[in-house]
């Protein structure tokens, strides 16, 4: 996987000011909360798309 280098917000890229924070906001975009409202109907949802 390429380095996140830039987040779109709208249309304006936001940049994360450090590796970090790029790190952090990859892992949270990307880690399924199976206890997250909503996600009971997850896989149905996916099947649909």
């Amino acid at each position: 996987m390429r380095p996140l280098t830039h987040l779109v917000n709208g249309v304006r890229p936001t940049f994360p000011p450090t590796q970090a924070e790029a790190d952090a906001e990859l892992e949270r975009i990307t880690t399924l909360d199976r206890e997250a409202p909503g996600f009971a109907n997850f896989e149905q949802w996916l099947s649909g798309t």
